[in-house]
């Protein structure tokens, strides 16, 4: 398995076309990372996670915005979330079917693991 930076590093490359404001790519960016490491936790699980404990995540959000991470209820990170998504232009289409959160994050976690297996 990759370190962690490299593994956010690669992760934030694959996801850079995404039209979304730089502070939630970096919290889906972090998602689809711990998803990759912890492929059974459910999504309620990994935004607790990433929240609360991924140090790449609370370091480039401090660094981009020049402030700590301020975290809000999950319900509202997540809300907040699946707006930007919905609004997101470029996501495949596919992913609006069901939990756009969900579907993104295992989408981007996949298309990672395929990619990494055949290079």
């Amino acid at each position: 398995m990759l370190k962690d930076e490299l593994l956010f590093e690669k992760v934030e490359e694959m996801c850079c076309d995404l039209e979304l404001p730089y502070s939630i790519k970096l919290l889906l960016v972090a998602m689809i990372c711990r998803k990759i490491k912890y492929p059974e936790e459910k999504m309620d699980q990994i935004i607790t996670k990433v929240r609360e404990g991924e140090q790449i995540f609370l370091k480039l959000f401090k660094k981009h915005k020049g402030r700590a991470f301020m975290p809000r209820g999950i319900e509202s990170e997540l809300n907040n979330l699946e707006e930007e998504l919905h609004e997101c232009k470029n996501l495949p289409d596919e992913l609006y079917n069901g939990k756009v959160i969900a579907n993104t994050v295992k989408y981007y976690a996949k298309k990672f693991i395929d990619f990494s297996e055949e290079g």
